[in-house]
């Protein structure tokens, strides 16, 4: 899936719970601040699990075979393993989980390609986010004739 629409949903995700915090004076999504402890580790995580959660649900309006409880455990279980509090668990299971209902009517429909290589990367629990692909090598020639 690319990065642009990962990072709206999860705009999206953040959004509906600040929106949510302001008309019911409470926040069903985690708070990521320092004055909660939260590290960047943290905040990597919460992006991880809006990843998967993305993909998962994508995966499932696509129509790709995805067992969405399956891989919501996997997931977990990874982040356990990274060394992640067991409070922070819960607080990216909560994201997760937010994340998963406002993608299943929002999926791109040109994305099938990347979440079906997302999905396939995710259900071998490699969690880590892809690497871009390196530059071309620099052309004199290709600078010019963007100059037109």
């Amino acid at each position: 899936m690319n990065r642009l629409s990962s990072t709206l949903i999860a705009l999206l995700v953040v959004a509906s719970g600040a929106l949510t915090a302001g008309c019911t004076g409470e926040s069903n999504v985690p708070q990521n601040s320092l004055l909660t402890g939260a590290t960047a580790m943290d905040g990597e995580a919460m992006a991880r699990s809006v990843r998967v959660a993305t993909t998962a649900a994508c995966a499932q309006t696509y129509g790709l075979a995805v067992d969405a409880t399956k891989l919501k455990a996997s997931y977990l279980r990874y982040e356990t393993r990274q060394g992640v509090a067991r409070a922070q668990i819960g607080a990216i299971e909560n994201w997760y989980d937010a994340a998963y209902e406002a993608a299943t009517a929002r999926c791109p429909a040109n994305d099938g390609a990347d979440v079906k290589a997302d999905l396939l990367r995710y259900q071998a629990e490699y969690f880590t986010p892809r690497t871009p692909p390196p530059d071309p090598p620099f052309n004199v020639k290709t600078v010019w004739d963007m100059q037109d």
